[in-house]
């Protein structure tokens, strides 16, 4: 029987942002949150930086790519802003018609041939390698599917609109209906853009440009040959999807699905994230009705474990009747509903589920792989959650693992290999915490090939709390590689955290600094102290 890692379904890395309007807040300004997930290295991804417009009032200070010109996100002192990946569908697969000598692939305008370019891969101490890319109308050939038809790929960002530096003009938008305006003309790949504004408003859609499709909806390939299905240019500005002041004074995205309706028609799946996460941030904004900066930072830090708390309840049933698991009944039952360093029951619910998944999908597997020996759930695997805790639950005869002889039987498997896994460093199960598992391991990406870097420039290996279905999302190397609060208007108030501090200079006295506010949660400047030296160009 194939067995199958659920590692795409534990540690989907995304993003979590939110705004609060000024309904909600005591100065009457916006509050906006950001934490990008990402991997974490040293040097962090992001650049923390600073600067002032000539001339006029606004004043950018956030997250930029180290050496880029734009603010990636941030304040303006007018407007607030964050991004998360949108996990919308952005790009189509077309199965191409091909002539019978295979030369020329079918267009609305008769047969084609194929343009080939050569793309030459430089080799260390060898020649280069050259790979042929051939190329379409809509796109390049990327693959085939699993019946051998050739496949082109249309995406936004092979166009000039996908890619360009308009992100450049947040330097002076003053409102947040101006700066969703620009959203369209954004060449950035698509994301949530949430925004607020030193008077109050509030703003959610998407930044990039929207593709309007004809005769497909993008949920499966079709054939483009006969002019039935296509793009036709993009949206405009009244048809791209947005929400502007809401009457609940909240907007909350987490690469969930943020649409339903004719919005979601045009956004389309790409693959969402489960919801668990951005869930919890929606209920955390609504357990309060005013807001300031650290309530908004607790949010970011919130591991409490919700999304499992009923798959610990249907293991604490599982057990209770179950002699040779006191230990781990005890537990289980003392794991504090959150995804504590210290916790060895968090450790073992959240294993044991992915256990579970494990052992009921791996027939499915098996059968798919007699068609496609490469075949892999990949982002189903973000939806896993629904049939896996109908069969926890419901255990359909017609469903059991044929390996197994029932379903306790298939559950205790689970665990056993939960449990041996959680073994395999050799200490004792009180031992077996979450933070073992979950162990920081911040390196320089050179030290894969030379280890000795990591004695200079790795971070601390600490035990972290926080894990995916959650706002706090942390794994071992990923997790929120920058968290900033802020109000337009009142930069002086908010609060930033980077992973790693902001120099990359082993050697530097301002190695680190900031990391340990990052793990520990506590709240740090958004804004520069006095400065300690300048650096003057000539």
């Amino acid at each position: 029987m194939a067995y199958s890692s659920m590692e795409s379904e534990d540690m989907i890395f995304g993003s979590n942002n939110w705004v609060v309007g000024g309904a909600l807040t005591e100065h009457g300004a916006a509050i906006v949150a950001d934490d990008m997930h990402l991997a974490i290295t040293v040097p962090n991804i992001w650049y923390r930086a600073g600067w002032n417009i000539p001339g006029t009032e606004f004043e950018m200070r956030g997250t930029t790519l180290p050496g880029g010109p734009i603010l990636v996100a941030g304040s303006n002192r007018k407007v607030a802003w964050g991004f998360t990946n949108t996990t919308a569908d952005w790009g189509d697969l077309i199965p191409l018609e091909l002539s019978e000598d295979k030369g020329q692939y079918l267009t609305p305008e008769g047969w084609k041939n194929f343009i080939v370019e050569d793309e030459a891969i430089a080799v260390k101490g060898k020649p280069d390698e050259i790979l042929k890319v051939r190329k379409t109308i809509w796109g390049p050939v990327i693959g085939e599917d699993h019946n051998g038809n050739l496949l082109a790929y249309r995406w936004v960002a092979h166009d000039v609109r996908g890619a360009n530096m308009n992100l450049l003009e947040m330097e002076t938008i003053g409102t947040t209906r101006g700066a969703m305006d620009i959203a369209p003309e954004l060449g950035i790949p698509h994301q949530n853009f949430v925004l607020g504004d030193s008077e109050g408003n509030i703003g959610w859609t998407v930044a990039g440009p929207i593709p309007r499709r004809v005769g497909l909806d993008g949920s499966r390939s079709v054939s483009w040959a006969d002019g039935s299905a296509y793009w036709d240019g993009y949206l405009p500005l009244e048809e791209q999807p947005h929400v502007y002041n809401p009457p609940s004074h909240r907007i909350w995205t987490a690469n969930a699905r943020t649409m339903d309706g004719e919005f979601l028609r045009v956004m389309g799946d790409g693959g969402y994230a489960l919801g668990a996460r951005q869930q919890q941030i929606r209920d955390d904004l609504f357990a309060k009705e005013t807001f300031n900066e650290q309530d908004l930072l607790d949010i970011q830090l919130d591991d409490r474990a919700i999304f499992l708390t009923r798959w610990q309840e249907h293991l604490l049933s599982l057990l209770e009747s179950e002699a040779d698991y006191a230990e781990v009944l005890e537990q289980v039952k003392n794991w504090g509903a959150r995804a504590s360093a210290d916790s060895v029951g968090y450790r073992i619910v959240r294993n044991f589920r992915l256990r579970f998944i494990d052992l009921t999908t791996a027939p499915v597997l098996t059968y798919m792989r007699r068609f496609d020996e490469g075949f892999e759930f990949n982002r189903v695997n973000r939806q896993m959650e629904y049939p896996a805790w109908e069969m926890l639950s419901g255990e359909p005869a017609h469903l059991l693992n044929p390996e197994y002889q029932n379903w306790r039987a298939l559950k205790l498997a689970a665990l056993d290999s939960a449990l041996a896994e959680m073994a395999e460093g050799g200490l004792p199960l009180a031992e077996q915490t979450w933070g073992v598992q979950n162990s920081a391991k911040i390196r320089h990406p050179l030290s894969r090939a030379v280890p000795a870097v990591n004695w200079f420039t790795a971070m601390p290996e600490e035990p972290l709390p926080g894990d995916s279905h959650m706002p706090r999302f942390q794994s071992a190397t990923n997790g929120a590689s920058e968290r900033l609060v802020v109000a337009p208007g009142r930069e002086e108030h908010g609060i930033f955290h980077m992973a790693t501090g902001q120099s990359a200079h082993p050697l530097s006295p301002f190695f680190g600094n900031g990391h340990r506010d990052w793990v520990e949660g506590k709240p740090s400047s958004f804004t520069e102290k006095a400065a300690a030296y300048t650096l003057t160009l000539q």
